[in-house]
């Protein structure tokens, strides 16, 4: 099975408070195999003005979502495998 990674979709959406904001939104899936919708807020309109400054925050983030697809499965070690 190959290894998908998440880039995340950027969009900017305007808040209950009336400031638009920028969030970013990705797959997860939980132990069970059950696919979840992710959000996080990235930051105020304010804040980034463009969506490449907005882009730029959400990389440090993309990098945390994605970092359980960069290790290799956990596999059984034996002493045999030294020798």
């Amino acid at each position: 099975m190959s290894v998908q990674y998440q880039h995340g979709y950027l969009r900017r959406r305007n808040r209950k408070n009336g400031n638009s904001g920028w969030e970013i939104m990705w797959r997860d899936q939980d132990p069970s195999g059950t696919r979840l919708h992710r959000t996080t807020v990235i930051g105020t309109a304010e804040q980034y003005s463009t969506a490449e400054l907005a882009r730029e925050v959400a990389r440090g983030l993309r990098m945390q979502i994605n970092e359980a697809r960069n290790r290799q499965p956990e596999q059984s070690i034996f002493i045999d495998d030294f020798y």
